[in-house]
C-alpha cells in the first residue's frame, strides 16, 4: 500500500501559510535529519498543529 508522504526541509514548512489541500488529510508528522528523529507527532489536522 502507497501511503501519502510529504518531505520537505523545516525552514520551507514554515513559510507556508496555509495547509495544501493535499495535506488535509494527513495526520501523523515527523521532524528529523538524516541520522536523528526530532519529534514525531498526530493529530486530526497535524498542518494546524504544527
Amino acid at each position: 500500500m502507497n501511503e501519502p508522504k510529504v518531505t520537505i526541509p523545516l525552514k520551507r514548512f514554515l513559510l507556508i501559510a496555509q495547509c495544501p489541500e493535499a495535506w488535509q488529510e494527513l495526520d501523523l508528522y515527523v521532524f528529523r535529519d538524516e541520522a536523528v528523529t526530532f519529534y514525531v507527532g498526530q493529530s486530526q489536522l497535524a498542518f494546524a498543529r504544527v
